[in-house]
């Protein structure tokens, strides 16, 4: 077993600013709060969840980082900018899927989990690109 740790952190673009989502208590604590739901139910959810659930693990994730985007222009952001049908919205919600995941993986699991995420994420971003759907993936 390796001794590297993969830490639990995700640099996403949202709303037009980079920030760095945390995987820890505090952040899961702020998700199950927003979403009243267990970290683990919105991990398994993010590709079926409706747009304003998504909008509020979004804009949790975001107040989570220190960033200051309200709901209104996250979702504004999604729609207008990123597109709620496009291949990069699914790869969006695929990269959520991957940094939960990982999150909520033990130390000494991190790097593998990683390894099959990022393999997931690529058939992910394969099948988004060719337009299949993909809401039986998660």
């Amino acid at each position: 077993m390796s001794n590297t740790l993969v830490t639990p952190e995700c640099i996403l673009k949202v709303a037009g600013r980079e920030y760095l989502f945390e995987g820890n208590f505090a952040t899961f604590k702020a998700l199950q709060h927003a979403l009243k739901k267990d970290v683990a139910e919105i991990q398994a959810s993010v590709f079926t969840m409706p747009l304003c659930d998504f909008v509020t693990l979004l804009h949790t994730l975001v107040k989570s980082a220190g960033g200051i985007a309200t709901e209104d222009e996250i979702g504004n952001w999604l729609i207008n900018d990123v597109g709620i049908d496009s291949p990069e919205y699914v790869m969006l919600r695929g990269e959520i899927v991957v940094f939960l995941t990982v999150a909520m993986s033990p130390r000494r699991d991190r790097e593998k989990k990683k390894a099959e995420m990022t393999e997931f994420l690529q058939s992910v971003k394969s099948a988004a690109f060719r337009g299949e759907n993909t809401s039986a993936s998660a």
